[in-house]
């Protein structure tokens, strides 16, 4: 069993172990916190546009398109999808049922 001065000793070693530790720990967010601020520092209002517009205009990759291909893509999509059902006759589409239709009454207009 230990005894009261081998106790008080290996309290007084814990208490040492955790102030080194704590010192070690705030070098350590200083250092890290100061290469944060740097990093946002330098990062400007032109490089934020620059890396924007070449977002939009730059070649994509197949993974990742640009944001004018994604809305190329998007726009022909649409367009399609409009001529498929412009040719869809209209007894194919359900009837309105009154009660239960979530569109606009056309009186109402």
């Amino acid at each position: 069993m230990a005894t009261n001065d081998q106790k008080l000793q290996e309290q007084k070693q814990q208490k040492d172990n955790i102030k080194l530790r704590s010192s070690l720990n705030n070098a350590y967010a200083i250092l890290e916190g100061t290469k944060y601020t740097t990093t946002v520092s330098s990062f400007s209002f032109e490089e934020a546009v620059e890396q924007q517009i070449a977002r939009i205009l730059d070649a994509g990759t197949r993974i990742r398109p640009s944001e004018l291909e994604r809305v190329d893509k998007i726009e022909k999509e649409l367009l399609e999808a409009v001529t498929q059902i412009k040719q869809i006759p209209p007894e194919n589409f359900m009837e309105r049922v009154s009660g239960r239709d979530v569109n606009t009454e056309e009186d109402s207009v």
